[in-house]
C-alpha cells in the first residue's frame, strides 16, 4: 500500500501547515513571507488546522501568537483548503466547503481515509476544538501527497501524519530542524527536491503493454509447412517464419 508524491504543475513547491507549527514560527520569529517567498512557495492551511488555529483561546497570553498567526496568514496569502460538501444541522463547526471553497476529493485523498478511518478517526473523542482526536492530524497528511506537510509532531508518534510518511507523504518534521542546520526554506526544498526525483522515477519506471499476437501457423507445423508449402509460410511476417524459411532453403539447396 502507497501513494506518490504529485508535484503542483506551476512547480512552486506546496506547503501545508500543521496546527502546532504556528507556536514554532512564534518561537523562533520566523517571517513566513520573507523565508517563503509567494514566487517559489504556495502555503496552506486545512479547514481542520484553521478550526483549531481558531479556537485558540482569548487570553493575554496568547495574544500576540494570535497576532502573528493573523498577519502571517495575510501576509502569505494562506488559503484554506477544504474539501467540496453541504452544511449538515447540528453543533460544531462545519469541515466542508461549499460553492468556491471546496474542492473535489481526489482518489488518493479517498483512499487514505479508507485506511486509517477504522485505525484512528472512529470513535475518538472531541477536543477542546470540537475536532474529535487525530481528525486534523488526517486532513493534514492527506495533503502530504501533493505539498509538503510541516509538523512538530515526533516522527515515531502513531498516527495518521506517521501512516503518510510511511506510505508516500512528505511529512517534514521540525523536532530535527535545528540539527539540520539549514534554514526553513533550504529544510523544505530538500525534501521536495526528493519527492520530486522519486516521483519522476516512478513515471519513468511505467513501460507501455506489449500485446502478444497469437502465430497463425502452431509451432508443431512451421516445420513441416517451410518444406510442404513455403508459399504459405511468405505470408506470415514474424521473424521466426522468415528465419526459417532461409533455413529451409539453405538446406534444399545444400542436398541438390
Amino acid at each position: 500500500m502507497g501513494w506518490q508524491y504529485t508535484k503542483r504543475p506551476d512547480n512552486r513547491i506546496a506547503v501545508t501547515l500543521d496546527n502546532n507549527v504556528w507556536n514554532f514560527l512564534f518561537d523562533k520569529k520566523i517571517d513566513l513571507a520573507v523565508e517563503l517567498p509567494c514566487d517559489e512557495f504556495t502555503i496552506f492551511i486545512t479547514r481542520e488546522v484553521e478550526i483549531e488555529t481558531l479556537a485558540i483561546p482569548d487570553k493575554t497570553s496568547k495574544a500576540a501568537l494570535k497576532d502573528y498567526i493573523a498577519s502571517t496568514i495575510a501576509g502569505c496569502k494562506i488559503k484554506t483548503t477544504s474539501v467540496f460538501g453541504f452544511a449538515t444541522d447540528g453543533s460544531g463547526p462545519q469541515r466542508v466547503g461549499g460553492f468556491d471553497q471546496g474542492t473535489w476529493q481526489s482518489q488518493t485523498e479517498r483512499e487514505f481515509y479508507d485506511a486509517i478511518r477504522e485505525r484512528y478517526l472512529i470513535g475518538r473523542t472531541e477536543t477542546n476544538s470540537q475536532l474529535t482526536k487525530h481528525e486534523g492530524d488526517a486532513a493534514v497528511a492527506a495533503q502530504s501527497f501533493f505539498s509538503i506537510a510541516l509538523t512538530c509532531e515526533k516522527p515515531n508518534t502513531p498516527g495518521p501524519l506517521r501512516f503518510a510518511a510511511k506510505h508516500g507523504g512528505k511529512v517534514l518534521y521540525l523536532v530535527s530542524f535545528d540539527e539540520s542546520r539549514q534554514t526553513l526554506r533550504e529544510y523544505i526544498r530538500a525534501l521536495h527536491a526528493k519527492a520530486c526525483l522519486g516521483e519522476r522515477r516512478a513515471r519513468l519506471s511505467i513501460k507501455p503493454v506489449r500485446r502478444h499476437t497469437a502465430h497463425p501457423f502452431p509451432k508443431s507445423t512451421r516445420q513441416h509447412t517451410a518444406r510442404s508449402a513455403p508459399c504459405l509460410l511468405r505470408q506470415c511476417r514474424t521473424p521466426e517464419c522468415s528465419t526459417l524459411l532461409r533455413s529451409t532453403s539453405s538446406g534444399n539447396t545444400m542436398s541438390r
